[in-house]
Parts: structure tokens; C-alpha cells; sequence
């Protein structure tokens, strides 16, 4: 496995985590109100 293909699939793994959590904080904020 090359170091950029590490690095591209760390790089999408932390942005559909901060996907996950966004959208997650957002529904508790708009339950909320």
C-alpha cells in the first residue's frame, strides 16, 4: 500500500467522521429549539 493511497483513505475516513458528527450536533441543535 503506497503512503498517498494512506494517506487518501485516513483523509476520507476524518471527513466522513466530521460528516457524521456535523450532521449529528445539528440534529440535536434543531431538536432542541
Amino acid at each position: 500500500m503506497a503512503p498517498v493511497e494512506q494517506l487518501e483513505s485516513m483523509c476520507r475516513t476524518f471527513l466522513a467522521v466530521e460528516l457524521y458528527l456535523v450532521f449529528f450536533l445539528g440534529r440535536m441543535l434543531l431538536s432542541d429549539s
